[in-house]
């Protein structure tokens, strides 16, 4: 699991399984991180098997009600609830090999 910010670089890393359970990204700590870019544009960096409804789903919450425009780049995998947590986003990337 790997949650990161950095509000410089107007990023965060998000790698790993959604919820508070086996070591995943729980929905409070993603609202944590991603309140450090209030009022900013931010790009978030996505490889995520899926996991917790909802937990995604308050994800998702948060990130439809975050104040700048969110970018998703999904780096190779967004399955399961990690899908609907793309459809949050304002856009949408994808490398050529990424499975969505």
């Amino acid at each position: 699991m790997k949650l990161e910010s950095n509000p410089e670089a107007k990023t965060i890393t998000f790698r790993g399984f959604v919820g508070d359970y086996d070591n995943g990204i729980s929905a409070d700590d993603f609202r944590d991180v991603l309140a450090e870019h209030e009022g900013q544009d931010v790009t978030i960096h996505l490889n995520s098997e899926g996991g917790s409804v909802t937990d995604g789903l308050s994800i998702f919450n948060a990130i439809s009600q975050h104040d700048g425009e969110v970018k998703i780049h999904v780096d190779a995998l967004a399955a399961s609830i990690a899908t609907v947590i793309c459809c949050a986003a304002d856009k949408v990337i994808m490398n050529s090999n990424a499975k969505f």
